[in-house]
């Protein structure tokens, strides 16, 4: 399975994806906090643990090159060729020039005499003759090869770039689908394409994800308030006390503590 990044336009609604050519290497990180303490008599308590956010990192290539698996644009079409080559060179028979006597005194005329009397006796006499390798001559010949085009010729290592770059500048959460795991609400923290000569037109692409915890919200209706809010009461002034309809069914008042005390004291 391919590596994938994608995520939803926020604008359009629209899902955008990218889609890496080749991946050199996917490394996961996740890791765990463990919380510990000193308490008195030295020993360390750990009491508590939690899960750090995980991060993804991604190395991966984007290619110019026409990919029907990417490109719907992309078919497969015949190309002739004119290859230049250099022909069989064959052989050729020429004829030495081997000295003859007088010999001179000397290493080298002793050399000469002696490789001219052993060719006159291999030939029968006359001039010794010997077959070499002939001069190779260039010629072309037609090739028809099958190669990928495109109707429509693009720059795709731009594409996929201003791409990523449009996810972290807006804060996008990605998802990242893997050979073997998926990765959800991740924010892209970094993106770095090197331009080096070994590349060629190809883009070399680091990216840097990391997992943002999203808290969910909830809308609930209000209770119904008793009186409408910011109603202000109207002062209606000092009112004269009633008179109270059971004051006669009532018995007389109690004494306070201070009238109880003195009636205590007699």
């Amino acid at each position: 399975m391919a590596t994938i990044i994608y995520w939803q336009d926020p604008d359009s609604g629209v899902t955008e994806s990218v889609q890496l050519d080749a991946v050199q290497n996917v490394t996961p990180d996740d890791q765990l906090t463990i919380t510990d303490h000193v308490v008195e008599g030295g020993a360390t308590i750990t009491d508590h643990a939690q899960k750090d956010p995980n991060t993804v990192s991604i190395e991966g290539i984007v290619s110019n090159m026409p990919n029907p698996r990417l490109d719907s644009d992309a078919h497969q079409a015949s190309l002739d060729l004119q290859v230049a080559q250099m022909s069989s060179p064959g052989t050729k028979t020429i004829t030495l020039d081997v000295p003859r006597p007088p010999v001179q005194l000397s290493p080298s005329g002793l050399i000469q005499a002696g490789v001219s009397a052993v060719v006159g006796l291999l030939s029968g006499g006359g001039s010794p003759k010997a077959t070499v390798r002939d001069r190779a001559k260039q010629t072309s010949i037609s090739q028809s090869v099958q190669v990928f085009q495109q109707d429509a010729p693009r720059d795709r290592v731009r594409d996929v770039y201003e791409l990523l770059l449009k996810a972290q500048e807006q804060k996008l959460l990605c998802t990242i689908q893997t050979r073997r795991r998926e990765y959800f609400d991740m924010l892209l923290k970094g993106i770095g394409e090197p331009d080096t000569i070994e590349d060629g037109k190809a883009g070399r692409f680091q990216l840097e994800f990391r997992y943002i915890k999203v808290a969910d919200s909830e809308t609930v209706l209000a209770p119904q308030p008793t009186e409408a809010r910011g109603h202000v009461g109207v002062s209606k002034g000092s009112q004269a006390a009633k008179a109270d309809p059971n004051a006669d069914k009532k018995g007389p008042l109690r004494s306070t503590k201070k009238e109880q005390r003195l009636a205590g004291e007699e």
